[in-house]
């Protein structure tokens, strides 16, 4: 993808550049895939118990095994959970950062506000930003105008954040 419009200078990048620029971008490209294995093999050891032989707790396996907090791992785990029920009207996964906004919402509302964050996006790319938007819609959160700041500035009553359910 051309993102050549997002810098008004173009800057040439020498031969290693590039291919230090190439080299990080297949780690990323591998990185959104890998969060979804990260997710649903450690939904599969929380679910079947699997951490039993060495460890008293789930929690006490991701502290000792991985250095993981409970938050994250269950972070993972909702998003792995997430996208089995989502389907991208694009045919394109979705990044872990717009799975975290989608798990805010029931299951069968995550495919509208899919939709909405498309129709707020027009025809720039789809962020987890409209992704953002289109679920504090949803959920009724909008922006407010705080009294202690001039009548322009607005506080977003949303802190962006998921809650680490445990999942069920």
């Amino acid at each position: 993808e051309d993102d050549s419009a997002s810098t008004s200078k173009k800057i040439m990048l020498s031969t290693e550049e590039v291919s230090s620029l190439e080299r990080r971008d297949q780690v990323i490209e591998r990185g959104i895939a890998t969060f979804i294995e990260v997710g649903a093999a450690l939904h599969q050891i929380q679910s079947q118990r699997l951490y039993r032989q060495k460890h008293d707790s789930f929690e006490a396996y991701l502290a000792s095994r991985w250095n993981f907090k409970r938050a994250h791992a269950y972070r993972l785990i909702n998003a792995y959970r997430a996208l089995e029920t989502i389907q991208d009207e694009d045919g394109k996964n979705l990044a872990e950062s717009h799975v975290r906004q989608l798990v805010r919402l029931p299951e069968d509302q995550r495919a509208e506000a899919l939709r909405r964050a498309k129709e707020l996006a027009g025809k720039e790319t789809r962020t987890a930003k409209h992704i953002q938007q289109a679920v504090d819609a949803m959920l009724g959160k909008t922006k407010k105008k705080s009294p202690s700041k001039s009548s322009h500035a607005e506080e977003d009553t949303n802190d962006g954040g998921v809650a680490a359910e445990k999942p069920t």
